[in-house]
């Protein structure tokens, strides 16, 4: 799973060093950084409540939901608001982007981007901007993770599955610029999770459980899939097939079957996820304009390749020392928040 968190990762960096490189950014490989972020989605709508019901449901304890919020935050927040620093003083203090905006560092739009607060839903009706451009999906996730705790609590009444229904419902009323838009991938994600709790309570024989990874038919089933979706250009085909994968992965994560590299790896996407736009915005608008503007050298096609794979290495540099720096550090306190006896 975690090796597959990762590739989704890089396929919103590459969606967004092709927007930035290329101009044609109307072509569907430009686009595909959406699909995998729905997919991230449907993966946090599973992992989440997962999580939740493993390490903060306890019947004795009503402060179950304020540490599963602590333990979200230290998570989120961090990486976040080092990659927003960086934009920050990017575009304050050096003054690297192409498009001056002062409403971006606006003292309402800044606490707006520190605290993850209502960017999908301004960003949509043009009331403020990111600094992340992926900042909006985060805000979507952190309301996800308000709500879980509540389809919890609704869990014991049985109507937990009812509200995820109306939350379907919502999509189909025009709320285009809320977090029910993207809703249906984390309620998605949510009744896989369900589903595959009670087959696992009625029968851990099942072949579907069973099978090994790379035996397994959907697997194989969804890549081909994939495949055939990239050729016809179809966004929704796409996002379905990296489901099928992330179906198949979640289900063998919850089986044990992971290696330390695919931790790592899986440690590694969000850094990735975050820190690569506070990057680009450097690299894209300083070193290529002083590259051609100090050396003469007007880059081609294969300066943007070759740039690409320098920029994904410091980007993995960048992210691994983060990892070891801040998220194992944080890890271990988040462990005490896991820990039942707190």
């Amino acid at each position: 799973m975690g090796s597959f968190r990762f590739i989704l990762s890089l396929l919103v960096l590459l969606n967004h060093v092709l927007i930035a490189h290329m101009p044609t950014p109307d072509m569907f490989v430009f686009q595909i950084g959406g699909d995998a972020v729905l997919v991230f989605f449907f993966i946090s709508g599973y992992i989440v409540p997962l999580a939740y019901e493993k390490y903060y449901l306890t019947s004795e304890n009503n402060l179950s939901p304020i540490r599963f919020y602590i333990s979200r935050a230290l998570k989120i927040f961090p990486i976040y608001w080092i990659a927003v620093t960086i934009t920050f003083f990017d575009y304050k203090l050096w003054n690297f982007t192409n498009a001056p905006n002062p409403e971006l560092i606006s003292p309402e739009n800044l606490i707006h981007n520190y605290l993850l607060i209502g960017l999908g839903w301004r960003r949509a009706n043009d009331l403020g901007s990111n600094l992340l451009a992926q900042a909006w999906t985060l805000d979507y996730e952190l309301q996800w993770y308000l709500l879980i705790p509540v389809l919890f609590w609704l869990r014991k009444y049985k109507l937990d599955l009812m509200v995820c229904g109306f939350i379907f419902a919502f999509n189909g009323f025009g709320l285009s610029n809320s977090f029910f838009t993207h809703s249906s991938f984390f309620i998605l994600g949510y009744l896989f999770y369900r589903g595959s709790a009670e087959i696992n309570k009625e029968s851990n024989e099942l072949v579907f459980l069973k099978s090994k990874i790379w035996n397994h038919p959907l697997l194989y089933f969804s890549i081909a899939f994939l495949f055939f979706s990239i050729v016809q250009g179809s966004h929704t085909m796409t996002s379905i097939s990296l489901i099928g994968i992330a179906m198949v992965c979640l289900i063998k994560q919850h089986h044990g079957e992971t290696s330390k590299i695919d931790k790592l790896m899986g440690d590694l996407s969000y850094p990735v996820y975050i820190l690569h736009m506070s990057t680009l915005y450097i690299s894209q608008n300083y070193l290529i304009v002083g590259w051609d503007k100090f050396l003469g050298f007007e880059y081609n096609i294969l300066f943007d390749v070759l740039f690409f794979f320098a920029q994904l290495g410091f980007i993995t540099i960048e992210a691994y020392l983060c990892t070891i720096l801040i998220t194992y550090p944080l890890e271990k306190l988040r462990l005490k928040l896991k820990s039942k006896s707190i």
